[in-house]
């Protein structure tokens, strides 16, 4: 017999395995059709280095402005 904690454990687990199966496919649409989750990552991380490098650019430009007044 599984004590009351084992017993809430598992539906615990249950439920996840059951949300998990009921969530829509990973990844971005993309003209309807379905793009990779390793796709969808990489251009995450590469819009991120592209704001990166804008806040960098920003941040350094302010500082040569400072310098040159």
């Amino acid at each position: 017999m599984a004590t009351e904690k084992e017993e809430l454990s598992l539906m615990s687990r249950i439920r996840e395995i059951f949300e998990t199966l009921t969530r829509g496919p990973l990844g971005a649409s993309a003209d309807g059709g379905r793009i990779g989750v390793g796709l969808t990552a990489a251009m995450a991380r590469a819009e991120q280095g592209l704001s990166a490098e804008v806040e960098t650019y920003l941040r350094n430009s302010k500082k040569a402005d400072a310098k040159t007044v």
